[in-house]
Parts: structure tokens; sequence; C-alpha cells
């Protein structure tokens, strides 16, 4: 009985959300991280496969002695680089099915608020929690939908009919001849409010509820540093472009600028140069 009165009491009901919360949060940034560290070679990998077709689809005439001498050589490029652009699609897709579950989570707020108003409850449809689910929901939606409708196309639903090794070239190449850093920046949203909401959640406990308070009030602070740390980068960005104008990663303004954000990171080979 005092079981059965614990695992309906508010209390109870905070620590499991908190618990779910930090396990999707977990899974997440592994795999939004994983996916970070293996676009930059994923997208130049793709981009020069795609440079070869453009070239094979240049040539007049398709029979020609060169026209099958770079077919052969686009089909041999492609199954050598193959195992890479699969580990890139494998990933995105364990994220989606990842997301379906934070969708899912999300959605107990429409029975909450049903409850609410059948009891007669007081719930604060503005609240900052209330407006952070909806955002992620939005985020992790959004994302799915890209995944799905903008990236697969209609390969997610032949599945049965296409191989494994058709569905990665057509998600590979949707991705990057769209807009790669818009979806990349879609993802470090996705991360950064699940961690958002662990965070908000730390309030209710009597101890760490001390530590969000202080995070609360460095908030401002933390969001001026991060835009003088973008504001910086953009001027080291002009500079390596100036500089290493001959080199592929710093030949343009953005191409240094993402270069160097990544480094940032970690993600910095000398070989470049």
């Amino acid at each position: 009985m005092q079981f059965t009165v614990w695992r309906y009491s508010p209390k109870a009901r905070t620590i499991i959300e908190f618990i779910v919360t930090v396990l999707f949060a977990t899974g997440v940034h592994l795999l939004v991280g994983e996916i970070m560290s293996i676009e930059p070679g994923t997208r130049s990998l793709m981009q020069s496969l795609l440079a070869k077709e453009e070239e094979l689809v240049e040539l007049e005439d398709p029979t020609s002695p060169d026209a099958i001498a770079l077919e052969k050589d686009i089909a041999r490029y492609y199954a050598q680089i193959y195992p890479h652009l699969y580990f890139f699609f494998s990933t995105m897709m364990r994220l989606t099915y990842l997301s379906f579950g934070v969708l899912f989570f999300a959605l107990q707020h429409i029975p909450e608020i049903v409850y609410t108003v059948v009891t007669k409850r007081q719930f604060d449809a503005y609240g900052f929690k209330n407006l952070g689910d909806g955002a992620i929901f939005g985020f992790f939606f959004t994302f799915i939908i890209v995944c799905y409708s903008k990236n697969l196309g209609g390969a997610w639903k032949e599945k049965p009919f296409l191989g494994a090794e058709k569905r990665t070239y057509i998600y590979c190449r949707n991705f990057v001849e769209g807009a790669p850093w818009l979806e990349i920046a879609l993802l470090i949203f996705c991360t950064v409010s699940l961690w958002i909401r662990v965070f908000y959640l730390l309030r209710y406990n009597e101890y760490l509820g001390k530590l969000s308070g202080v995070v609360q009030k460095l908030l401002k602070d933390l969001i001026i540093f991060f835009m003088f740390f973008l504001l910086e980068v953009l001027f080291f960005a002009v500079v390596a472009e100036l500089a290493f104008r001959r080199v592929e990663t710093y030949n343009s303004t953005w191409a240094a600028y993402e270069t160097l954000f990544y480094a940032t990171f970690g993600q910095f080979d000398f070989t470049d140069f």
C-alpha cells in the first residue's frame, strides 16, 4: 500500500521523468556527437562522387571507351567509400528511431491536459517547462520529417525492394545537395533542448536545485559569451581564408568558419595543410 501511494505521488513521477529525460538526452548527445564527427568526411566523399557522376553526364557518347572507363571508376570509388557512407546513414536512422521515442514521451502532455480539464486543476500552458517541451517536440518532429521526406524521399516506403546500398546513396546525396549545415544546427538544437530540460528538472531536488538556480542566473552571461565566441570564430575564419586560400577547407569564409568551429571541439587535422 505504501509503495502504491509513492508510485502515484508527484515526487515519484518527477524522479521517473528526470531519469527518462537523462536517458534520452544522453542517447541523443552520443549519436549527434558521432554524426558531427563523421559528417565533414561524408560530405567530402559524396561531393567527390557527385563530381565524377556529373563528369560522366557531360560526356556526349555514353558508349565511348572514356565513358565506360569512368563508369567503372565511379562504381569502384562508391564501393570504396560505401562503408563510411553506410555508417553515416545508419547512425542517422538510429537517431530517428530514438527521436520517435522522444515524441511519444512528449505526447504524455495530451492526457495530462485532458486530466487537468476533467479535474479542473490549475495548468499553466505557457510555463517554461511546457513551452520547452513544445520546442523539443517541434525540433525532433522536424528532424524526422527532414530525414524521411527530404533525404530519403520515397525510399523509406520501398525498403523491401531497395537494398541498403541504394538507400544509403539516396540519403547521402539528398543530404549533401540540400543544406547540411541547417540539419546539423537542428541536431544541435535537439541536443541542447533536452539538456536544458534535464537542468530544469534539477530544480525540484533539494540540493541540486541550488545549482539550477545559479545556472539560471548565469544564463544571460553564458549567452553573451557564446555570441562573443561565434564572433571570434568568424574573425579567425576571415584571416584563415586569406592565409590558406589554397587549402580546400579554407577556400571560402563559410568553409573556414565551419572548419574552425569544428576545430574548437577537437576535430582538427594538421595533414590538411
